[in-house]
C-alpha cells in the first residue's frame, strides 16, 4: 500500500512539474474576457551604431487586445485566436490572427503594426510590459517599441 501511495504521488507531481510555463502564462492574458488595454506605446529611434536614442514617441490609449481560448489553425503549436483593435487618426482597426506564448516571449500574428515577437519584460497578472526591437542592415539597433498593457 505504501508503494502505491507513493507512486500515486510521484504521477501527480510530475502531471504538475511538466506544465508548460507558455500554458500557464496564456491562461493568464484570456482569463476572464481576456481584454487587456494598450496603455502605451513608446517607440524609440537609434542612431547609426544603435547607442543613443534620437527620436521618440508615446503614444497612450493606443487600443485593446482580446486573447481568446479558442485555438487557431496552429492550435498545435498552441497559438491561440487573439484580436487587436488600433486606435489611429483615422478611426479605429481591427486585425485579427493569433498569439504564441512561450516562456518569457510573445509572438503576435495579427498583421497589425504590433506584429512579430516580443519580449515579456514584466510579467503581471494586471499590468504588463512587452518589447520588441528592430536591427538595421548594419546589424545594429535600429528602432525599439516598448507597450504597457493593462487588463481591463
Amino acid at each position: 500500500m505504501k508503494t502505491f501511495i507513493l507512486l500515486f504521488s510521484a504521477v501527480i507531481a510530475t502531471t504538475f512539474v511538466s506544465c508548460d510555463k507558455g500554458d500557464l502564462e496564456i491562461k493568464k492574458m484570456n482569463r476572464g474576457d481576456g481584454t487587456w488595454t494598450i496603455e502605451s506605446v513608446r517607440t524609440e529611434q537609434y542612431d547609426s551604431v544603435g547607442q543613443s536614442v534620437i527620436n521618440s514617441n508615446t503614444v497612450d490609449n493606443a487600443g485593446e487586445f482580446i486573447f481568446f481560448r479558442t485555438g487557431t489553425l496552429n492550435a498545435l503549436f498552441d497559438e491561440h485566436l487573439l484580436v487587436v483593435s488600433m486606435v489611429d487618426t483615422s478611426g479605429t482597426a481591427v486585425y485579427t490572427g493569433g498569439a504564441y506564448y512561450d516562456d518569457n516571449r510573445v509572438k503576435v500574428a495579427a498583421t497589425s503594426p504590433l506584429d512579430g515577437v516580443w519580449t515579456v519584460d514584466d510579467n503581471g497578472r494586471r499590468k504588463q510590459q512587452w518589447s520588441i526591437y528592430e536591427v538595421g542592415t548594419d546589424g545594429y539597433l535600429d528602432r525599439k517599441m516598448i507597450m504597457v498593457l493593462k487588463k481591463k
